[in-house]
């Protein structure tokens, strides 16, 4: 299963995951609002969002 989007330079890029999918631990409704992280990668979470850029959802 894979997510695309373009990222404002007209490069796209492909999400993809193996399966059951992106809606498991998650409901489908919200998908996407929040950073999802790997157990492992929790203990970083402050340092991993303080380097994300806010996608420009209006295209």
């Amino acid at each position: 299963r894979s997510l695309y989007f373009r990222e404002p330079n007209g490069i796209l890029f492909e999400l993809a995951t193996d399966g059951p999918g992106f809606a498991t631990d998650e409901p489908f409704e919200t998908l996407g609002e929040s950073l999802a992280l790997p157990p492992f990668l929790e203990n970083q979470r402050q340092s991993i969002e303080a380097k994300l850029k806010p996608l420009d959802t209006k295209r």
